[in-house]
C-alpha cells in the first residue's frame, strides 16, 4: 500500500518489553554526504573511507573525501577509485566540530572511524541522508519538551521501496511504514507526553511489499530534531547536546526577488556582418560563430497576451525556446492547451480536440505571437516538439487516437493524407513485440501518472505514419513563420520492431564484408538478431545504428522545415550524450545537456553549502566539458547548458542569482566557440544580464566568430569507447577538464572523428586517459606524432584492445618501450617522448610546470586562483591579421538567495607562448560591464607573451594582435 503524504501516530504508554537488539548495519551512502565528527583539540583523527562500485554497469565515479574544519577550510582531501579503500588521518588543531564530505557521485561510500572517533550523519531538512540498502539502527536525539517530530522519507524510482521502523529509547518498536515511497512522504509521530530529552532510533530494511526492493533512500529528520543520526545512542546524545529548536526561525525561500534594470534595453542588431557570425559551418571550413543570449518559456498563456510581449521586450533574447505553442501537438493531436512539455497539461479540457476552424484560429494567432516575438528583437523562436512521443488509450480511442479516427476533418487545412496503419502500429517495439516505455510505469495495467487516464507511447521512426505525421507537425510550425523547433527526447530511438532489424542488417553488411562479419559477430548480416545487455562489439553496432537512425530523423526535419519556411529551420534537439551527439546529432543546429543533477546542483558559480551550524562546505560548479565536447566537434551543432538548482528539490543555496547568471553567459562565451545558456523566463531578474551579454557579444563579433581555438594541450576525448566496453575513459576525461582548467592550462578535447596525425600535430602535449580500444590507424596517428616530436602523456591503461575488442600485444610493437616509461623519465619515440602516469590529477600537475598561462602578482589579494578560469582563441593561418583571444572568467560568485557582491580580482599575469619571433602590435582588454577598451603593454620574450590584467570581475576579455613570421 503507498504510503499518504502525511501519517500520524499518536504514542501511548508502552508496559510491555523491549524488541530484541538488532545487529548494527552500516548505511552505504550515495552522492554527497557528511559525516560529523567530534575531535578534542590535538587529538588523533583517523578515518577509513571506502568506494563501493555500483550498478549492472558499474559508475565510474571515484568518491572525493574532504576534511571541513570549523572556518570552512577543507584541509584534507581524498580520491578513491570504485573499489579501492582510503585513509584519512590528521591531528586536530582546531576547536570543535568538523565535518567529513563524502561525494561517491552515482557510486557508494562507506566510512569506520580507525580510533573510534565519535561520529553522526547529518541529516536535516532538505539536505538528506541518502543511502542504498539497509542500514541501522541509527540513533536520534528527541529534544526536551518536544511534542511531536517529523520524518520525511523518499525511495527514489518505481520498484524501489524501503521498510521503515522507529525504536522509543526502551527500544520497542512502535511505528512501522513499508512501501514504495515514490514520493517525499511525511511520517509525524505525536507523543503522549513532552520528551523528557530521549534517543531513538531508525532502520531502514527491504519492504515486504512483493516486487520490491530496497536501493535509494534519502531520510530528512524535521525541523524539531537535531541532525545528527549515530551507530550509538550515546554519539547521539552527545552531538545534540548544544542544539536548540528555534521556532521563529523562517524558512529560506528558493524564490529570487525582483531587481530594477541598471543596464539599458538591447534589442539585437541585424546586419549582414551579424548574420555572417552566427552562421556555423562544418568540416574543413569549420569556425567558431558567435554565442548567443537563450530564455527558455514553457509558460502557457503567451498567445494574445500584451503583458507576455513587454516581459519579452524588457530583454529579448537571441533564441526564445516556447513550450508546445503549436498548431498540431506532436502527442496529442489538435488540442486546447498550449506551453508546457511532455508531461505538461496532458489531461481534463487541456486535450480537449480542437476543430479544423480552430486550428486555423489558432495558425493565425501564433502567427501574430510570432511577429510580435520578432519585433521585440528575438532573433530565432523555437516552440517544443518531441522526436516520438504519442500519447492516449487505443482501447477507448481517446488523445491521439480520437484525433486519428477524424484526421480527414483537418486534411484541408493542408495535412498530408491520413496513414493508413493504426497509430499502435507506429509504436517502438521490444524484441518480444511489446511497445517499449521509457517513462517507469506498468503498461498496460497503469496509465502514465500525469495524464491520469492515458498512456504515453514512443513512436519508432521508421513507422511510415509517425513520420508522415512528424513532418505536418513540423510544416505547420514553420506556416507560424518560427524559426525551427525544439526537438525532446532527441536520442531515444531505439525501436527493436522488425522495420529496425532489417535496417539494422542492412547498416552491419554496409560497414563490413560477408567474412568479416561471420568471423565478428559469429553470423551473416541477414541472421544477425539484436544484442543483449553485455558489452560487445555487436552492441557497440546497435549503438552506432540508433545514432545514424537519429541523424536521419534531424536530417529529414530539418529538410521539410526549411523547405516549408522559405529559409533554413533550425533543429535543436535535446540529448547530451557525448557519444550520441558525435555520431547522431553532430549535423544539428544546437544540442541540449539537460543537467538536472549535480551534488551542489548544476548552475555554474561558486556554492557554499551549510552543513550544520558553523561548517560549511564550498564547491564550485562549471560546464566547461560540455561546452569543449561540443566544440571540439568541429561541426554544425552548437552546445546549450540547462542547469538547476538541485532536482527534483530546490536548494536555496543553489540558486541562479543575477549576478551568477551574468557569469554563465560568460563562460558560454568563454568556452563553447558559440552556444548558449539557458536563463528562465524571469525578465525581472535577469534583464541586466540578458542585455548586457547580448550587446556584449553583439557588439563585438570579431572577437567570438570566426576563430579557432588556440591551446598547446590535447585531451582525447572518444565517447564511443563506452560504446566498446570501456565506460572509465570519459570519466577521466571529465576529470582531465577539471584539473587542467584548474591549473590554468589551455587544452582541446579530440574525439574519435577527429583523431589524425594533422589535428595532433598542432599541440605540444597530447594526453591519453584510459583508451583500452584503438584501431591500427588511430595507433598509427599517435605513433606519427610522437615521432614528428610530439609528446604523449599516457594516463592508465592503453590500447590493449583494437576496434573489434580483439587483443593486441603491444610488446611487439614500438610502443613497448615507452610504455614502461614513467611520467618523471619520460621514455623517446623518434623525436618525441612518451610518458606514463597513474592518475589525472598527476597528469595535470606535471603539465603545469610549463604550461600553466596564469599567475598572481605576489602582493595582491591572494585569490584562490582555481576560481579563475582561462580560454583561448585564434585567428585562422590563412587570416591577413593574426591576432590572439584569451577569455579569463572567475567562477567566484556565489550562487544562491544570500546574493553577495562580486569581489573583483587584481593583479592577474597572463604568460602565453606565441612563437619565436612573434611580436605584438596591439594588445587591448575589455569586459561586459563596462564600454571603455583599455590599452595593454605586454612584453615577449622569446616568444613568451607576458601581461597585467585590469581588475576582474566576472568576465573579462584580451585582444592581441600579432606579427608573425608565419603570417600570409
Amino acid at each position: 500500500m503507498r504510503p499518504r503524504l502525511v501519517s500520524i501516530l499518536i504514542l501511548f504508554a508502552l508496559c510491555t518489553q523491549a524488541d530484541e537488539p538488532q545487529a548494527y548495519i552500516a548505511p552505504k551512502l550515495r552522492h554527497a554526504n557528511y559525516v560529523l565528527l567530534d575531535v578534542a583539540p590535538q587529538a588523533p583523527l583517523a578515518m577509513e573511507v571506502a568506494c563501493i562500485a555500483h550498478g549492472y554497469r558499474p559508475y565510474q565515479d571515484d568518491l572525493e573525501a574532504r576534511l571541513l574544519t570549523p572556518d570552512g577550510r577543507a584541509t584534507l582531501k581524498l580520491s578513491v577509485a570504485p573499489g579501492q579503500q582510503g585513509r584519512i588521518s590528521t591531528t586536530s588543531t582546531w576547536d570543535g566540530l568538523c565535518a567529513l564530505e563524502l561525494n561517491s557521485g552515482w557510486n557508494l561510500a562507506r566510512v569506520e572511524s580507525a580510533n573510534k572517533v565519535p561520529r553522526a550523519y547529518r541529516s536535516r531538512v532538505r539536505a538528506p541522508l541518502e543511502t542504498v540498502g539497509e542500514w541501522g539502527p541509527l540513533y536520534f536525539h528527541v529534544p526536551k519538551g518536544t511534542t511531536y517530530f517529523n520524518v520525511w522519507v523518499r525511495a527514489s524510482v518505481k520498484g524501489e521501496g524501503l521498510h521503515i521502523a522507529l525504536r522509543d529509547p526502551q527500544g520497542k518498536t512502535v511505528r512501522e511504514e513499508d512501501g514504495d515511497f515514490d514520493k517525499r512522504t511525511k511520517l509525524q509521530t505525536k507523543l503522549d507526553a513532552a520528551s523528557d530529552g530521549a534517543t531513538w532510533s531508525i532502520t531502514v530494511s527491504r519492504p515486504t511489499s512483493p516486487n520490491m526492493y530496497v536501493d535509494d533512500v534519502s531520510l530528512e529528520l524535521g525541523r524539531h530534531l537535531p541532525p545528527f543520526l549515530a551507530p550509538t545512542p550515546q554519539w547521539a546524545t552527545r552531538f545534540s547536546r548544544d542544539w536548540r529548536y528555534e521556532p521563529g526561525k523562517v524558512r529560506t525561500s528558493t524564490r529570487l526577488p525582483s531587481r530594477e534594470a541598471t543596464c539599458p534595453l538591447f534589442k539585437g542588431i541585424r546586419s549582414a556582418e551579424l548574420d555572417t557570425a552566427y552562421e556555423r559551418t562544418t568540416g574543413s571550413q569549420w569556425h567558431t560563430s558567435l554565442p548567443f543570449t537563450y530564455v527558455l518559456d514553457y509558460g502557457a498563456q503567451h498567445v494574445a497576451n500584451p503583458e507576455y510581449i513587454d516581459k519579452v521586450a524588457s530583454a529579448p533574447p537571441a533564441l526564445l525556446h516556447l513550450g508546445k505553442d503549436v498548431p498540431f501537438n506532436h502527442g496529442w493531436g489538435p488540442v486546447r492547451a498550449l506551453g508546457g512539455e511532455n508531461q505538461a497539461y496532458g489531461k481534463g479540457d487541456d486535450i480537449a480536440r480542437l476543430s479544423a476552424a480552430e486550428v486555423q484560429k489558432r495558425i493565425t494567432a501564433l502567427q501574430v505571437l510570432g511577429k510580435q516575438l520578432h519585433a521585440t528583437g528575438v532573433r530565432w523562436i523555437t516552440p517544443y516538439v518531441c522526436a516520438m512521443t504519442l500519447n492516449g488509450d487505443p482501447e477507448r480511442r481517446s488523445g491521439f487516437w480520437g484525433f486519428y479516427d477524424h484526421w480527414k476533418e483537418y486534411e484541408r487545412l493542408g495535412l498530408s493524407s491520413k496513414p493508413n496503419a493504426d497509430p499502435f502500429q507506429w509504436l517502438q517495439l521490444t524484441k518480444e513485440g511489446e511497445p517499449r516505455i521509457y517513462y517507469g510505469y506498468k503498461y498496460p495495467e497503469e496509465f502514465y501518472p500525469p495524464f491520469k487516464e492515458n498512456h504515453r507511447f514512443a513512436a519508432c521512426w521508421r513507422a511510415d505514419g509517425w513520420k508522415t505525421w512528424l513532418a505536418d507537425v513540423i510544416r505547420f510550425v514553420a506556416r507560424c513563420d518560427f524559426d525551427g523547433v525544439f526537438v525532446d527526447n532527441g536520442t531515444s530511438q531505439r525501436c527493436e520492431c522488425p522495420r529496425c532489424l532489417a535496417a539494422f542488417r542492412n547498416f552491419v553488411s554496409e560497414r563490413y564484408a560477408p567474412a568479416e562479419t561471420k568471423r565478428l559477430f559469429g553470423h551473416s548480416s541477414k541472421t544477425l538478431s539484436f544484442p543483449g545487455k553485455d558489452a560487445s562489439l555487436l552492441k557497440a553496432e546497435i549503438q552506432r545504428f540508433w545514432c545514424r537512425t537519429l541523424a536521419e530523423q534531424m536530417a529529414s526535419l530539418k529538410r521539410i522545415g526549411s523547405d516549408a519556411l522559405g529559409r533554413e529551420f533550425i533543429i535543436f534537439p535535446n540529448g547530451g550524450r557525448p557519444a550520441f551527439i558525435q555520431r547522431g546529432l553532430a549535423e544539428t543546429d544546437f544540442v541540449m545537456f539537460e543537467k538536472s543533477h549535480g551534488e551542489y546542483g548544476t548552475h555554474p558559480g561558486t556554492v557554499l553549502v551549510p552543513v550544520v551550524d558553523g561548517i560549511s562546505a564550498r564547491a564550485c560548479n562549471d560546464n566547461i566539458f560540455e561546452y569543449k565536447f561540443v566544440q571540439s566537434l568541429h561541426s554544425r551543432v552548437r552546445p546549450i547548458i540547462l542547469s538547476r538548482p538541485g532536482y527534483p528539490q530546490r536548494q536555496p543555496w543553489f540558486v541562479l542569482n543575477h549576478n551568477a547568471a551574468r557569469l554563465g553567459i560568460a563562460e558560454c562565451g568563454a568556452f563553447s566557440g558559440g552556444g548558449g545558456f539557458l536563463l528562465r523566463p524571469r525578465f525581472d531578474l535577469y534583464d541586466d544580464a540578458l542585455n548586457e551579454g547580448r550587446r556584449f557579444f553583439e557588439g563585438h563579433p570579431e572577437l567570438f566568430a570566426g576563430l579557432d581555438s588556440h591551446a598547446t594541450v590535447a585531451v582525447l576525448a572518444w565517447p564511443e569507447q563506452s560504446w566498446l566496453g570501456n565506460p572509465i575513459h570519459m570519466g577521466e576525461v571529465r576529470k582531465l577538464t577539471r584539473t587542467l582548467a584548474d591549473h590554468h592550462i589551455l587544452f582541446d578535447l579530440v574525439p574519435e572523428t577527429r583523431s589524425t596525425t594533422t589535428i595532433l600535430r598542432r599541440y605540444q602535449t597530447v594526453l591519453v586517459p584510459r583508451v583500452h580500444s584503438v584501431s591500427p590507424r588511430m595507433l598509427g596517428a599517435l605513433e606519427d606524432y610522437a615521432r614528428s616530436g610530439g609528446r604523449i602523456v599516457v594516463v592508465g591503461e592503453f590500447a590493449g584492445l583494437d576496434e573489434h575488442l580483439e587483443t593486441r600485444d603491444l610488446a611487439q610493437t614500438a610502443w613497448a618501450g615507452p610504455l614502461a616509461a614513467s611520467v618523471n623519465r619520460p621514455s623517446p619515440l623518434g623525436n618525441g617522448m612518451v610518458a606514463r602516469c597513474g592518475d589525472a590529477q598527476e597528469a595535470a600537475e606535471t603539465l603545469a610546470k610549463t604550461h600553466a598561462v596564469l599567475g598572481q602578482a605576489p602582493d595582491r589579494d591572494g585569490t584562490d586562483l582555481k576560481s579563475i578560469r582561462i580560454s583561448a582563441y585564434r585567428s585562422f593561418p590563412t587570416a591577413t591579421t593574426d591576432r590572439l583571444v584569451i577569455h579569463v572568467v572567475n567562477y567566484n560568485v556565489r550562487l544562491g538567495v544570500a546574493e553577495q557582491t562580486v569581489t573583483p580580482v587584481k593583479g592577474l599575469r597572463l604568460a602565453l607562448r606565441v612563437g619565436q619571433g612573434t611580436s605584438v602590435l596591439a594588445a587591448h582588454s575589455l569586459c561586459p560591464e563596462k564600454d571603455a577598451i583599455v590599452q595593454l603593454s605586454p612584453t615577449v620574450t622569446d616568444g613568451l607573451v607576458s601581461l597585467e590584467l585590469p581588475p576582474l570581475n566576472v568576465y573579462r576579455l584580451v585582444e592581441l594582435r600579432l606579427n608573425s613570421p608565419n603570417q600570409p
